[in-house]
């Protein structure tokens, strides 16, 4: 019996000593994962792409069922941006619940407007409410106002996922930070990051082709979140 006892304590104390190594394994190093949360599953598969078996990704929005203007933040999306490595948000407006949900956390985070290259320089957020008349009639000036009670960027279009351009900045952005996390990474890190890059330029390239096959039609839109897809705009 006192030898069945031991067994046990020993198993149990082996076993605490290995979590207890996990726990404190840095990101992408000796088996340890990165930790990535992304507002989106946009974003989430570009983690995914880059990082590869380097990181676990987490996306908070998955599919359109969802508006990101509209989320309400749970628990556990602020447990899971507390424990995060990585943080993706769109910003601009578009997903200001994780903005508040990052004020608790050290993660790293990649701002998908900052690093899109979309975003102007001098743009300043503010906060929009119901009960704004717009009595100037200034309707560009408010094209980002669509949803009450959220901070938008005035005139600016935040869907940057839409832009091939925006999107490999984006990409360069997360990798960058991947690689900061996991410098041991790095070379799969920016093989996969160039595999990524060139699928863009491949995108980039059949743009144009069909902007030449298909150029001067006329299109109609009840929503402006499509309009990084203009040739102009998405190449």
């Amino acid at each position: 019996m006192r030898n069945a006892r031991l067994a046990t304590l020993t198993a149990l104390g082996a076993a605490a000593l290995a979590l207890s190594g996990c726990a404190g394994a840095t990101p992408g190093e000796g088996g340890g994962r990165i930790s990535v949360v992304a507002v989106t599953d946009a974003y989430g598969s570009i983690a995914e792409a880059i990082g590869g078996d380097l990181v676990d990704v987490a996306s908070i929005i998955s599919g359109s069922a969802q508006d990101p203007h509209e989320y309400e933040a749970t628990a556990r999306d602020q447990l899971a941006v507390n424990r995060a490595d990585l943080v993706i948000v769109n910003g601009g407006g578009y997903d200001d619940f994780l903005t508040r949900l990052l004020e608790s956390s050290d993660a790293a985070v990649v701002n998908a407007s900052e690093a899109s290259g979309l975003l102007p320089a001098d743009a300043e957020a503010h906060e929009h409410d119901e009960h704004d008349d717009h009595a100037d009639g200034d309707a560009e000036d408010h094209a980002a106002d669509d949803h009450d009670g959220h901070a938008h960027i005035a005139g600016f279009n935040e869907h940057v996922w839409y832009s091939i351009h925006g999107v490999a900045g984006i990409a360069e952005a997360i990798a960058a930070e991947l690689t900061a996390l996991a410098p041991d990474g790095a070379d799969a890190i920016a093989q996969r990051a160039d595999a990524f890059l060139a699928e863009l330029d491949a995108l980039h390239d059949r743009a144009h082709a069909l902007e030449h096959e298909l150029g001067g039609g006329d299109i109609m839109s009840t929503e402006h979140v499509i309009a990084r897809l203009r040739a102009g705009a998405a190449i």
